[in-house]
């Protein structure tokens, strides 16, 4: 009956907005911050290797590639199929792909290390199994020169297990509230500026 239909509608929105839309804030936050032109002077990221890792739908690294950045987006395998069309339709496909990846794998292939790396929404207590794989990654992908844009959505107390892991060998900065979109902004959702310590292997 119509209850019926009005309960599977509200339980579609609901995993619409746990999912999609809620990840989409936080790439939106870092996208907005990449506007900032006191941080990012007009070309900055042209002609820059750039990497994002949990890419999903690929909408910060199809960005860059608009800024004439040159983009990996990595992902799991089921999310390729969509990651390759949105490159498709947003026409970057001379300056963008997507790539399978997995956290902790070997990434010699990619010829690291990459000038800037983006992480949106990857830490949280869902992959905290896969942390020490995250850091793994972090540190075979870049150097002492690599730029680190980590969004992170304050959610679990254990997401700050991997801030600790981090620490250990690299230096994180918050960018502060003025520094953000005062629309496209949240007190829930940070950004990160990280780079590798000089003494890290």
């Amino acid at each position: 009956g119509i209850v019926y239909v009005l309960l599977l509608t509200f339980l579609f929105f609901l995993y619409f907005y746990l999912t999609c839309f809620k990840h989409f804030c936080k790439a939106l936050v870092l996208l907005k911050y990449l506007e900032n032109k006191d941080d990012f002077p007009t070309d900055f990221f042209k002609g820059k290797r750039v990497i994002e890792l949990g890419a999903g739908t690929g909408v910060i690294g199809i960005a860059l590639a608009f800024m004439g950045a040159e983009v990996i987006l990595t992902d799991r395998k089921p999310l390729l199929e969509l990651m390759n069309k949105n490159i498709e339709e947003n026409c970057v496909t001379k300056s963008c792909k997507a790539i399978e990846y997995n956290w902790g794998d070997n990434c010699s292939s990619l010829s690291p290390p990459f000038d800037v790396l983006i992480a949106s929404d990857i830490v949280a207590s869902a992959y905290k199994a896969d942390f020490s794989n995250l850091i793994k990654s972090l540190d075979q992908l870049t150097n002492q020169d690599t730029l680190i844009l980590l969004a992170y959505e304050k959610r679990s107390p254990s997401d700050l297990d991997f801030f600790k892991m981090l620490e250990t060998n690299y230096q994180l900065t918050q960018v502060t509230k003025d520094k953000l979109d005062p629309i496209y902004s949240s007190l829930d959702i940070e950004i990160y500026r990280i780079k590798k310590e000089l003494f890290s292997p």
